[in-house]
C-alpha cells in the first residue's frame, strides 16, 4: 500500500475490483496461437490458412495485418487478453499501445510520426508511402526515428486501420 493512498480489494465469483490499479507495461495484447515461429517485435498477420491462428506478416501493404509480438527492447507486455486454458504457449500480440517493432527503412527512412504498414520483408514494418493502398493495412505510428538504408526496431503506437 502507497502512504496516504487507501486501496481496497474484493474477490467474489472472478471480479476484482480496487480503486486503482497499476500496470507496468505499456500495451494491450491477446494471446493466439501462431503458425510460424515468431519473437518479439514481429509484424503478425492473420493466417488465411489456420482459422484463428496468426502468422509472420507476409508482403508490403498486408490487409491481414494483426498486431506486434508484444514485449520486443525491453519493453513488457501491459494487458494480456485470452488467457484461456491451453494458451499458455500462445504469442501476446499487442493490438494496442506502445511496442517496439522490426523496421525496414531500406528505401524511406522512418520519422516520429511515420504511419507504418507492413513490409516486403517478413515479420517487419516500413514506412506508407501510397495512402490509398495502405487503407486497412496500417500498423500504426512511429514513436522513434530509424535512418533511411537500415533496418531497426522503431517504438509505435499501435492502432490498427
Amino acid at each position: 500500500m502507497c502512504s496516504g493512498i487507501r486501496t481496497s480489494l474484493l474477490i467474489a465469483d472472478g471480479l476484482v475490483r480496487t480503486a486503482v490499479l497499476e500496470i507496468t507495461g505499456a500495451d494491450l495484447a491477446e494471446k493466439f496461437p501462431t503458425t510460424d515461429t515468431v519473437e518479439a517485435g514481429m509484424v503478425v498477420e492473420i493466417d488465411p490458412d489456420n482459422p484463428d491462428h496468426l502468422r509472420k506478416a507476409q508482403g508490403a501493404y498486408n490487409t491481414r495485418v494483426a498486431g506486434v509480438v508484444a514485449g520486443a527492447n525491453g519493453l513488457p507486455t501491459g494487458i494480456v487478453l485470452g488467457n484461456l486454458e491451453g494458451s499458455e504457449t500462445h504469442t501476446p500480440i499487442a493490438m494496442s499501445g506502445r511496442v517496439w517493432v522490426y523496421a525496414d527503412a531500406t528505401e524511406r527512412a522512418i520519422e516520429s510520426d511515420t504511419l507504418l504498414t507492413t513490409s516486403d520483408k517478413p515479420g517487419y514494418a516500413m514506412a506508407v508511402r501510397d495512402k490509398d493502398r495502405a487503407q486497412g493495412a496500417i500498423l500504426g505510428k512511429a514513436m522513434t526515428r530509424l535512418e533511411q538504408g537500415k533496418t531497426g526496431m522503431v517504438l509505435v503506437l499501435v492502432n490498427l486501420q
